[in-house]
């Protein structure tokens, strides 16, 4: 058993060396350099976060939300979306991720390629459903990002 993890431990340290070599990867790792260095584009994102989260809990918890407190938040988004270290990261971010989902659902496909076919009919349902379905394929072209980011 020892060697079976030994050998599973090798490979994933081949995979991570692989994804260090992809475009995607350099990117994100370049837009994430410039993003720590930038003050203003951290300052705006930790505000940005801070008032968000905030707006996000009193909305779930039914309190009171104010008019000035949703403007803010609209206003710092619009904010980030104007700053281009912030878009940078953004998207790079956004465009890794989904290299790095696409690498989970094929091997959730892999492990669990008849998870679920009495219930769907023949559909996967391992605990990627949603992306086991097409992990075979090649991962969709990015989408303009969203604006929330997480550093």
């Amino acid at each position: 058993m020892p060697d079976d993890i030994d050998e599973l431990i090798t490979l994933a340290d081949q995979l991570a060396r692989r994804v260090r070599e992809t475009d995607l990867y350099k990117a994100f790792t370049s837009a994430k350099t410039a993003f720590d260095a930038d003050p203003k584009a951290n300052d705006l994102v930790q505000a940005y976060q801070k008032e968000a989260t905030d707006l996000h809990r009193r909305e779930q918890e039914m309190l009171p939300v104010e008019p000035a407190q949703k403007r803010r938040v609209k206003e710092m988004e619009d904010a980030i979306s104007m700053h281009q270290v912030c878009l940078r990261y953004l998207a790079a971010q956004t465009h890794f991720s989904r290299l790095l989902m696409a690498l989970h659902d094929h091997i959730d496909a892999a492990l669990f390629p008849n998870d679920g076919e009495a219930e769907t009919g023949g559909a996967p349902s391992g605990p990627v459903a949603a992306g086991a379905a097409g992990a075979k394929k090649k991962p969709e072209p990015p989408r303009e990002p969203s604006r929330i980011i997480i550093p």
